[in-house]
């Protein structure tokens, strides 16, 4: 069976190489979260047969149903994930922005002093926080994947595009707090989540795990611009070459064009990117 683009993932990355050909692979899954059935079928199905195509199993589907029922009364999406266990790891993956009532999300700029560690964006959290279930996304991650992966002493890789890499980002430092070992943090399009002072301590322990890439002048990475501050290590992709930047597209105090923001930010834009990057590395 092919494993797709996880047939090199590496759990305990070593070089460069590896790293890219992580990125390459958690940008993918990010992708594949937008995928849904249609018509009456099971909404995941089509991810599901995917993931285990790749070797993954134990696959479960946080939100989607609610996803289904919510879409057909309001016509706007709710917070997904999906998590699945890999060979040699486990994987948490949050879908990203594909509808307006996402963005409705991600507007909401004010902070909230519940999140971990300092004052987060009170949309992402809400996001985070939203009922599935008998409980939350949250919880039902904090309550599936933490005991599964201390039980089976198997890192934890979290990722997420755009609204999905934010929610992916409070994710991580959840189970950080608790004791899993988070041995990745792979966001794409991915905004500010935090104020200074989330930034400082998710850094204290997760900073060397976090990367946050960003396809040329993708905007989105700019937001919100005020009382937020990022955390991990920034990559910022040009032509297929991936380096290391200070923050995001806006470090060097540019202003980018609409039209350019958008199209960097679309999730294709990066799974090729990363690709040619990964080969070429």
């Amino acid at each position: 069976m092919s494993q797709g683009p996880f047939e090199t993932f590496a759990a305990r990355p070593a070089s460069r190489k590896e790293q890219l050909a992580n990125a390459y692979a958690l940008v993918v899954a990010s992708q594949l979260s937008y995928r849904r059935a249609e018509g009456g079928e099971d909404l995941a199905k089509p991810v599901r047969d995917q993931l285990g195509e790749w070797g993954f199993r134990d696959a479960d589907f946080i939100g989607w149903e609610e996803g289904r029922q919510r879409f057909m009364k309001t016509r706007s999406a709710n917070t997904q994930a999906f998590t699945a266990r890999g060979d040699g790891f486990w994987l948490v993956c949050f879908r990203g922005s594909d509808m307006l009532g996402d963005w409705f999300t991600n507007s909401m700029f004010t902070q909230s002093e519940d999140g971990p560690f300092g004052r987060v964006h009170s949309g992402f959290l809400a996001a985070l926080n939203e009922p599935s279930g008998d409980g939350t996304v949250l919880g039902r991650i904090l309550a599936t994947v933490a005991p599964a992966a201390r039980e089976s002493s198997l890192p934890v890789y979290v990722t997420g595009h755009s609204l999905g890499g934010a929610c992916a980002t409070l994710a991580a430092a959840y189970l950080h707090q608790r004791g899993v070992d988070v041995a990745g943090v792979y966001t794409y399009g991915c905004p500010r989540v935090g104020d200074a002072t989330f930034a400082q301590e998710y850094d204290g322990g997760l900073k060397s795990v976090t990367h946050r890439f960003v396809n040329g002048e993708d905007w989105v990475t700019d937001l919100p611009r005020t009382e937020y501050s990022h955390v991990g290590t920034s990559w910022v992709i040009r032509d297929g070459v991936v380096g290391e930047s200070d923050d995001g597209p806006s470090a060097d105090g540019q202003d980018f064009g609409l039209i350019g923001e958008l199209e960097d930010h679309d999730t294709q834009k990066y799974v090729d990117a990363l690709e040619k990057a990964w080969r070429e590395g």
